[in-house]
């Protein structure tokens, strides 16, 4: 039964009467993607609990966003959600080939490679099904959920670096040691993820939950509820350093700074000076758990010294460069439709013979173009990263649209991520990265469909439309 309420659905707005209309559908997808989004997060600790159903929790994920996917796209799409879908269709059908070429070679490994592709974006169409056109005060609780996130996965990893290197916490599903990937004495320890790259892609993806988190939050209560996103702040770069990770502390600092660029060519400028004074108040939240946790920052600042002869700085700018360029070296050896969807990816090789036959043949590819180029020559190449730019430039436009400042401020950090992975991530093989990028596309979108309803011209038409 719906409700009358009274609230200010903005600092600075005028109190804004509307009624609260949350259907069934929207309700069971937001538990849904809350049941995601919270799966992939503790995936690898419910793997080290229970590895006799490390298998089904592995692709446990897959179905959630498959049924989240059918689910959402049998109702009523918003406008945002059928515009994801059209995507998601016209990849799929681009891929035709690669997908059969690869079904030829082995059935089981043509779903598996076309599902690491064409699955993901249901996640961005549930996310808009669940959340427009008036699901602010919902979405607001599931911001909320995943920065207090930072907090239990940064004081679980404090807990892991305390760990001897053999306990079950510090091991992988299947009881081997993680020692090998210590750094100065200091074990890079994956907090409740299964190793330390999909604890970092995590980190990453919520440098935008967390600036919106921040932003769109109301303001003017106790001093606890102030204080509340300097601790998260600061619970965040203990787990960002704690990795001993350059994807973390690089790939962090790299979307930080694209989404601190980015605010200024929209209405988010009109928050520059706010933004730039809670990087400050970070700073001081960096030198002091550095002072209160030095043994957080050890493994990193191990790895920070280079190797070898070669700056740290080198070695990262050495990398990107490789990344970028050597991997076209590749393409005349490499089929028109290359080996097979899904090879490169973690766990083909349990599930296909042609999948474990060529992993030990050629091994695991360094860069994201070098596995679809290895996996789906330079036809999926051209597709696969078009269609990537493509999702970048439409949610940068979303971006520049918005007319709120605190609105634009938050897509702004969400669309730097969607922009460094869009270009550079492991979205190809890794299904974690691929949800978060998902969820940073969805997250925009809602913004600014929320922007949009709250325009002056548009408060008489849409005078139900919920904002955070």
């Amino acid at each position: 039964m719906s409700s009358i309420v009274i609230r200010k659905s903005w600092p600075g707005e005028n109190p804004v009467e509307e009624k609260s209309r949350s259907t069934p559908h929207q309700k069971s997808l937001q538990r849904g993607i809350m049941a995601l989004l919270t799966l992939v997060i503790v995936e690898g600790l419910l793997r080290k609990i229970f590895p006799f159903l490390s298998i089904a929790l592995f692709f446990a994920k897959d179905f959630v966003v498959l049924y989240l996917g059918l689910k959402a796209s049998l109702g009523k799409l918003p406008e945002a959600g059928e515009r994801i879908l059209s995507w998601q269709i016209a990849l799929l059908v681009l891929m035709l080939p690669c997908i059969l070429d690869t079904t030829i070679r082995d059935p089981i490994l043509g779903v598996f490679g076309t599902k690491q592709y064409c699955l993901f974006p249901f996640v961005g169409v549930a996310f808009c099904a669940a959340y427009l056109p008036d699901q602010g005060r919902e979405l607001a609780k599931l911001l909320k959920f995943l920065a207090l996130s930072i907090v239990a996965t940064s004081a679980l990893a404090m807990l892991e670096s305390r760990l001897p290197p053999g306990h079950w916490l510090n091991t992988t599903p299947e009881g081997e040691s993680l020692a090998g990937f210590s750094a100065g004495g200091k074990l890079r320890v994956s907090s409740s993820f299964i190793f330390v790259a999909q604890y970092c892609m995590y980190l990453n993806g919520m440098v935008g939950i967390l600036a919106s988190f921040i932003m769109l939050r109301k303001v003017g209560r106790s001093f606890w509820y102030r204080l509340q996103p300097v601790i998260i702040v600061c619970f965040f770069i203990i787990g960002v350093f704690i990795t001993g990770s350059r994807t973390a502390v690089v790939g962090t600092l790299a979307i930080t700074v694209a989404g601190s660029t980015a605010l200024l060519f929209g209405s988010g400028a009109a928050k520059a000076v706010r933004i730039l004074m809670f990087l400050g108040v970070a700073f001081v939240g960096y030198l002091t758990m550095h002072v209160v946790f030095p043994d957080a920052f050890v493994a990193y600042e191990a790895r920070a010294q280079g190797s070898g002869g070669v700056s740290h700085n080198e070695e990262i700018m050495e990398r990107i460069v490789k990344g970028l360029t050597t991997w076209t070296s590749a393409i005349k050896r490499t089929p028109v439709l290359g080996n097979g969807l899904g090879i490169q990816s973690n766990g083909s090789e349990r599930l296909s013979p042609w999948a474990a036959l060529m992993k030990e043949r050629w091994g695991w590819m360094e860069t994201d173009q070098h596995m679809a180029l290895f996996e789906g020559g330079i036809y999926l190449v051209t597709i696969w990263y078009s269609f990537r730019l493509f999702v970048v430039f439409y949610t940068g436009l979303c971006m520049l649209e918005m007319r709120d400042p605190l609105k634009a401020a938050s897509a702004a950090f969400c669309w730097a991520f969607v922009l460094v992975e869009g270009v550079v991530g492991t979205l190809t093989i890794q299904p974690p990265l691929t949800i978060w990028w998902w969820t940073s596309i969805g997250l925009i979108l809602c913004l600014r469909e929320y922007d949009k309803a709250y325009l002056p011209q548009n408060r008489g038409i849409q005078k139900h439309a919920r904002d955070l």
